[in-house]
């Protein structure tokens, strides 16, 4: 069985071409350099070797030369395997030294094998018989060899700089989106929590008051507050708040009739019913009448997001971050789904009080209701559409004597007719009264 020696540095290409030759039967050996394959094929000498030209140590062509110059391996064919070095130059100079045979990298392994059978079949026929020396003048190799390797050299850090360029921009990149999604995730979380506290709290102003305590606690805002717009005043009146308020709250003063107190994120998102941001207080004119007080408390950015009931905007829920350009297109998008959850809390929550202010309402008008009947003087029996009784008084049951098996049932038909039959017409009575 025929040993061949292969050379490479890279791993890869060695586990390649140990499983392509060992599945055609050859045996092969290893080695990761041109020094390495040195003193491996002095110990043992193969029948052919196949080598990289690029690699550390000691590079292909060295490897060549010395392998060339060496009485006991001159004779064994030697076989360039390359990837790098692909002009014909490159080629050119390894037949000079005595190549015999010269692969470009990638190779179809088909090809491959008949080529290395080609120069094992040739070296057995004896055409393969090396010259003492490698052809050409050993000065002019020397520089041909030295030009080659420079170029290589050249275009290697070339691709180095640019393969660095690219990882720099990679990283940069892969940090900005490591940032991004840790921003979503932040924001996901607050969302998460606040949807979990709507289906919790009931009471809408405790409801409002986590919700705030979240924001700043969960979403690392500096401050949150939630004002509920006063339509007869057109104010924005703050109803809750958490983080680094100070009395900020009060002193914001949002009033829709005050042009110089409309102009900030809050107001413009009561009149344009969609959020509203500032991204740099420190010099949007706009945020003028509140900037030294916000600065003073650490507010860099805010934004305003609209709360709405049936519709119309009925407050707005205010967040300040700091530092500068917080709110983007991503965590915009978050918090307006944040907002839209807030709303129909709150609509359901309106729903709920009206709810109970008409059961209340109808329990009084009941009661009102029933204590005129049993205040009456006539008798008074109420009768659904079935027949079935819905209240009678007590002066009904005194005037006709009506006994407690009637008078108990909850079946109206026995009792008009029990009245019926006390009246000189009953056919007539029992007509008027269904």
């Amino acid at each position: 069985m025929k040993r061949i020696l292969i050379v490479d540095d890279k791993e890869e290409a060695l586990y390649f071409l140990e499983k392509l030759l060992g599945g055609y039967g050859y045996t092969v050996d290893i080695a990761r350099d041109g020094a390495e394959a040195l003193a491996k094929a002095r110990q043992s000498p193969p029948e052919l070797i196949v080598s990289d030209l690029l690699m550390p140590v000691m590079d292909g062509y060295t490897l060549l030369r010395q392998w060339k110059s060496d009485a006991r391996l001159k004779q064994i064919p030697f076989v360039v395997y390359t990837a790098t070095y692909t002009e014909a130059k490159d080629e050119q100079l390894a037949l000079d030294l005595g190549a015999d045979a010269f692969i470009l990298k990638p190779a179809e392994p088909e090809l491959f094998i008949e080529r290395i059978r080609s120069v094992i079949a040739a070296a057995q026929a004896g055409v393969l018989t090396p010259a003492k020396q490698p052809a050409g003048e050993e000065e002019e190799l020397v520089k041909t060899y030295s030009e080659v390797l420079v170029d290589k050299l050249e275009e290697r850090a070339l691709q180095l700089e640019r393969s660095n360029r690219a990882l720099e921009a990679e990283i940069v990149q892969r940090k900005r989106a490591e940032g991004l999604l840790r921003e979503l995730n932040r924001v996901s979380g607050v969302l998460s929590n606040v949807n979990q506290t709507i289906v919790r709290e009931k009471d809408p102003r405790a409801m409002l008051e986590a919700i705030c305590r979240i924001a700043v606690e969960k979403g690392k805002f500096r401050m949150a507050w939630v004002g509920m717009f006063n339509r007869a005043t057109q104010e924005l009146e703050p109803v809750a708040s958490s983080g680094v308020v100070e009395g900020y709250t009060e002193l914001v003063k949002i009033n829709l009739r005050d042009e110089t107190r409309s102009t900030g994120p809050g107001a413009r998102c009561l009149i344009a019913g969609e959020h509203a941001i500032c991204n740099d207080i420190a010099n949007d004119p706009l945020y003028l009448p509140w900037r030294e007080e916000a600065l003073r408390r650490g507010y860099q950015s805010s934004g305003g997001f609209p709360l709405r009931v049936e519709g119309q905007v009925v407050g707005v829920l205010s967040l300040y971050a700091g530092t500068p350009g917080f709110f983007d297109k991503e965590e915009l998008q978050l918090l307006d789904e944040m907002a839209v959850d807030i709303s129909f809390a709150l609509e359901i929550s309106r729903r709920e009080k009206e709810r109970r202010q008409a059961e209340e309402e109808l329990r009084w008008r009941t009661a009102f209701f029933e204590a005129q009947v049993d205040s009456a003087l006539d008798g008074i029996l109420v009768v659904d559409s079935q027949g079935r009784k819905i209240l009678q008084n007590q002066r009904m049951l005194e005037l006709w004597e009506i006994p407690p098996h009637v008078a108990e049932n909850k079946d109206g038909t026995m009792q008009i007719q029990y009245v019926a039959e006390q009246t000189k017409n009953p056919r007539q009575f029992a007509e008027k009264v269904q």
